[in-house]
């Protein structure tokens, strides 16, 4: 059974980067918007400024990590407790 193990790995990435986006740890959400300025050709025509675009990375960012803790933590009680007692992996 090793559907909550691969939920329980991928929950805690997706909170690890949504704390990272959210916290700025290293400029990740400043660097993330630079370089989606210059993928997009719509912004590159017009120098816009970041600090929205940083914003919005940000409380994305903190949206990931609030999901991916509730649902790690979900996962890990329904390990703790018996597989399939909160979540059905199905068959």
């Amino acid at each position: 059974m090793a559907a909550p193990w691969i939920l329980l790995a991928f929950t805690a990435i997706v909170t690890l980067v949504g704390a990272a986006l959210a916290t700025n740890y290293r400029d990740v959400a400043t660097k993330h918007v630079r370089a989606a300025q210059g993928w997009s050709p719509r912004l590159r025509r017009k120098p816009a400024d970041p600090a929205p675009f940083i914003l919005l990375d940000r409380i994305l960012g903190s949206l990931f990590a609030v999901v991916g803790a509730a649902t790690f933590l979900l996962t890990a009680i329904d390990l703790i407790v018996g597989p399939g007692r909160f979540i059905d992996y199905g068959p």
